[in-house]
């Protein structure tokens, strides 16, 4: 009696449900069988046959029209046991049916058709809480998605997010769902570094604003900013040949990067747009040159021009010049010949991004609109209005380093702001209080200086109270009281709480008392003019 095959791997279907199974088998390229019982006490298993990890027959209990069809079936029970074993036990018996079939396309195909609860919330609970969003070098085309899945995951690759808000942001949360679970078990989920995202960026910047170029290797650089999800998931699919690491399972078809692509990925992104590479000729150099081009202005760009619409356009015409300009400028769109381009590409994607998600938005939408009137709304603009709220924010630590007298770092603070923001009274202001507090006012190369930040901050400002009360001290010290009197007096109206300002009229007043009352006799036996005057006869 022969002895019956052993199975290199068993568990049921509750514990791992079929797809993890599936997809476990075709990334190890497992030859073999796979037996699953019914879930009823009929006898029999169905039998699929693999070799190299794709399926090639099957002799199914009920077979259905097509191989596809009736392997579908599988996928809806919820307590069977299965069993695979490194033996063909298909035969050559009637029955059978024969077909290729990549166990990824079937398994997409079934989880349309619904995936256990718990299962689905293990695995997207996995990816936690950070932004996620599609790995690179996928190929779409394995998975055979259809319009409105592709529609999905072009969404994804356009804004990064958790996935509570992906799912709610999708327009369909079960299919959402469903995308997210098989897209998690075949690793073609990679969490979305922000910080990354953002240092690669002002790379791009710097290079526009003067920065020092690094030009490495030539036109290419590193093409991942994003760190690829652990995929391991807390699943018993590792049973299917022992190996520990079976459930971590990498997209199928997924391009495999070549040495002189990992060393690319491992360098610095240049600072500033390269010319074309020399061997780089017709139509690709036309587009690296129509692209570098289109980066050079896109800078003066609002969100309207650079997404083509008009302002009174819909969400739905801004969403479909969106997908429109993403062809173009998604990173993953760059032919080979154009990845010297991709970090002006990301640049130019998140700006479109940033534009679809302003313009769709009602409540963003009004106020942007309003902005564009004031001359503002291109990154160039948005750029300089980031700078200045930054040197407002540095500003906040001057008044700490003037008690401290840090006088060089809280003048080079001031310096910096008033290069970028030369119309803020305070900064002129708060220059001369630092120079007078330093340097005195018994130089007159130094009153003169202060004086001068002093009358444009006023000019700038008539109610710069720190203005008034340098102008005060310089009057002062030049002995013209009268014009010190009436700069003390602005304080008091602008801050009646000003400690200095009335001090100082106070001292005015009592000065002036003092003089109210000196006799009108100075000297013993001497008379004064008007005595003289306003004598009687005697």
């Amino acid at each position: 009696m022969p002895t019956p095959p052993k199975p290199i791997a068993e568990g049921n279907v509750d514990k791992t449900p079929l797809v993890h199974v599936m997809l476990s088998i075709e990334k190890r390229a497992l030859t073999g069988t796979l037996a699953v019982w019914p879930e009823s006490e009929r006898n029999g298993q169905d039998r699929v046959l693999f070799d190299r990890g794709q399926i090639v027959a099957a002799r199914l209990l009920d077979p259905a029209s097509s191989l596809e069809r009736g392997l579908l079936a599988l996928f809806h029970r919820r307590h069977a046991p299965y069993a695979f074993y490194e033996a063909d036990l298909i035969g050559k018996a009637s029955g059978i049916q024969r077909d290729r079939i990549a166990p990824l396309r079937l398994v997409v195909a079934a989880v349309r058709g619904g995936v256990p609860k718990d299962a689905l919330d293990r695995v997207l609970g996995s990816l936690g809480t950070d932004p996620v969003r599609v790995a690179r070098g996928i190929d779409e085309d394995a998975y055979g998605f259809l319009d409105s899945e592709k529609a999905f995951i072009d969404f994804m690759r356009a804004a990064p997010a958790p996935v509570d808000e992906l799912l709610a942001r999708s327009g369909n949360e079960r299919v959402a769902r469903r995308l997210l679970y098989i897209l998690r078990l075949t690793g073609a989920v990679e969490t979305f570094l922000p910080e990354a995202h953002e240092r690669r960026s002002s790379l791009v910047d710097q290079s526009r604003s003067g920065g020092t170029p690094d030009v490495m290797s030539g036109a290419r650089r590193r093409r991942r900013i994003s760190r690829p999800l652990a995929r391991t998931v807390a699943t018993p699919v590792a049973a299917v040949g022992g190996d520990s690491r079976a459930s971590s399972i990498s997209a199928p078809g997924a391009r495999q990067p070549s040495d002189a692509t990992r060393r690319r990925h491992s360098s610095v992104v240049p600072l500033e747009a390269p010319d074309p590479p020399p061997e780089l000729e017709g139509p690709m150099r036309d587009r690296w040159v129509a692209m570098v081009t289109e980066v050079r202005q896109f800078d003066k760009k609002n969100y309207l021009e650079m997404l083509g619409v008009s302002a009174d356009a819909t969400a739905a015409e801004i969403r479909r010049q969106y997908l429109v300009a993403a062809k173009t400028w998604h990173p993953d769109s760059l032919p080979r010949e154009l990845e010297g381009l991709e970090p002006w590409a990301e640049q130019i994607f998140r700006y479109l991004t940033q534009a679809r998600d302003v313009l769709t938005d009602e409540t963003t939408r009004g106020g942007y609109l309003k902005a564009l009137e004031s001359g503002g709304g291109t990154p160039e603009a948005e750029r300089k209005l980031e700078a200045i709220v930054s040197a407002a924010l540095e500003y906040e630590k001057v008044g700490a380093l003037i008690r401290q007298k840090r006088w060089m770092e809280a003048l080079h603070i001031l310096d910096t702001n008033l290069e970028l923001n030369p119309e803020e009274a305070d900064y002129h202001a708060t220059k001369a209080w630092v120079l007078m507090l330093r340097d005195g006012l018994k130089s007159r190369d130094n009153r003169m200086l202060v004086a001068t930040l002093a009358n444009e901050a006023l000019r700038l400002n008539d109610n710069n109270e720190r203005a008034h009360l340098v102008r005060a001290a310089v009057h002062k010290e030049e002995g013209q009281h009268d014009d010190a009197i009436a700069h003390y007096q602005r304080v008091v109206e602008i801050n009646p709480r000003n400690v200095q300002a009335m001090r100082e009229l106070r001292l005015s007043q009592m000065r002036d008392q003092k003089e109210k009352k000196k006799p009108l006799i100075t000297l013993s036996g001497e008379s004064t003019f008007l005595s003289k005057l306003f004598k009687k006869d005697e």
